[in-house]
């Protein structure tokens, strides 16, 4: 589920909270750069949520044994599923 938490005094405060059911996410680094590690092999839909720019999606498959690179683009561009996510 998420969370959209509001401060009723001052806007500039506030907080997205993201709850899941599996062990497997990541926060991004200064740079963009994320990464996920003991992901078991599988065909996974990858989901990444911005403030600004909206949701993507990929699906990706995870070899056995192997490392996996993805790269997500984000614009300001519409996109059908901008906003935030839904309560």
């Amino acid at each position: 589920g998420f969370l959209d938490v509001r401060c009723d005094v001052h806007p500039f405060m506030g907080a997205f909270i993201h709850v899941f059911e599996h062990p497997y996410y990541a926060i991004t680094d200064n740079t963009g750069q994320f990464s996920m590690t003991k992901v078991p092999p599988g065909v996974y839909k990858v989901s990444l949520w911005h403030e600004q720019f909206g949701f993507r999606e990929k699906t990706v498959k995870v070899p056995p044994g192997e490392s996996l690179s993805l790269d997500f683009e984000l614009t300001k561009e519409a996109h059908p599923m901008v906003g935030k996510p839904a309560r």
